[in-house]
């Protein structure tokens, strides 16, 4: 049975070997056993030369879990307003607090999600 998706917003990138899509969207009536419209994420990569496409397996966040997952990527955005360099003694620092700060944030997240 195909599931019926409907594509929400697609993130196209391109590597010199790869083209790169990112979905987002509504699966609005999906398989047994989940009982309710599910948003999902789904990524797939084609190979330039073979044409080969490359998809993992679906996965379907939790609401608590797309909370914490928008929530991560809007603090992680505050990396592109600073540039830190690999194999830098600054830039392993910023990722430390960084990481130690979402820690501490993660935890809220859960005590607050639904």
């Amino acid at each position: 049975m195909k599931i019926k998706k409907l594509l929400v917003e697609r993130f196209s990138k391109e590597t010199p070997k790869h083209e790169i899509n990112l979905d987002a969207g509504i699966i609005p009536e999906p398989p047994d056993p989940y009982p309710n419209v599910i948003f999902y994420i789904e990524m797939k990569s084609v190979d330039k030369d073979t044409g080969k496409s490359q998809k993992p397996e679906p996965i379907w966040l939790t609401l608590g879990e797309m909370v914490k997952l928008s929530v991560l990527m809007t603090v992680a955005s505050q990396f592109w307003l600073e540039r830190l360099e690999k194999d830098d003694e600054y830039s392993g620092e910023r990722i430390k607090e960084f990481r130690k700060a979402w820690s501490q944030m993660s935890g809220a997240v859960d005590d607050l999600a639904l």
